[in-house]
């Protein structure tokens, strides 16, 4: 990354910070704060399970809009610890949604739907078979080890434009429904456009 400032293992660019303060400022809410917090958490999963398989973290890289965990390049992961590392982040943010799903029947706060919701859209957006997303590690993983490597990567790359264009779709409605929240949409068309230009395409 260039121009990245550095904090221990952790490397961000100016640009994540600026638009990070950006979002934040835009929602005129504390809704942007509790998103990047419940994705801290989500990849707070990741790294557990890295601890767990006993991989050491080369280095943690902070983008706008998501987060690359790089493990040691020394060690070979076969695809089990993929799997593994990749379920980490999803299994996490469905527990915390159910984690404060429960603690809401106790204890009712203005920010509860925000909480699991917020957590349960990590999960779900997680789990896409989109090799941008944790579900795209989970399939490959899956696929890989029951066929051969041409022919695993073809169905990869089918399920990985289906579930894009699935999620285009969703996000049409959202934004139809809404007149507003084009989020969904926008992210679907970014991870299409990832997956076109990437070296898999």
């Amino acid at each position: 990354m260039s121009f990245a400032l550095k904090i221990g293992r952790v490397y961000f660019s100016p640009v994540t910070v600026v638009t990070a303060l950006m979002i934040v400022y835009l929602s005129e809410s504390a809704f942007a704060l509790l998103i990047y917090a419940f994705a801290a958490i989500h990849e707070l999963g990741h790294l557990t399970c890295m601890k767990l398989c006993k991989i050491k973290t080369e280095r943690v890289d902070i983008y706008p809009l998501s987060v690359a965990i790089t493990p040691d390049k020394t060690r070979f992961l076969t695809y089990r610890q993929q799997a593994i590392i990749a379920a980490g982040g999803p299994l996490t943010s469905l527990f915390s949604a159910v984690l404060f799903l429960a603690v809401g029947h106790f204890f009712h706060f203005t920010s509860l739907p925000i909480c699991v919701f917020g957590n349960l859209w990590l999960f779900l957006i997680n789990m896409l078979p989109i090799p941008l997303l944790d579900g795209g590690k989970i399939f490959e993983s899956f696929i890989m080890t029951r066929t051969d490597f041409i022919k695993g990567e073809q169905i990869c790359k089918i399920c990985a434009y289906t579930a894009c264009a699935v999620s285009a779709l969703a996000g049409c409605y959202i934004f139809y429904i809404t007149k507003y929240n084009a989020s969904l949409l926008i992210t679907s068309i970014y991870m299409a456009i990832s997956l076109y230009f990437s070296p898999r395409s």
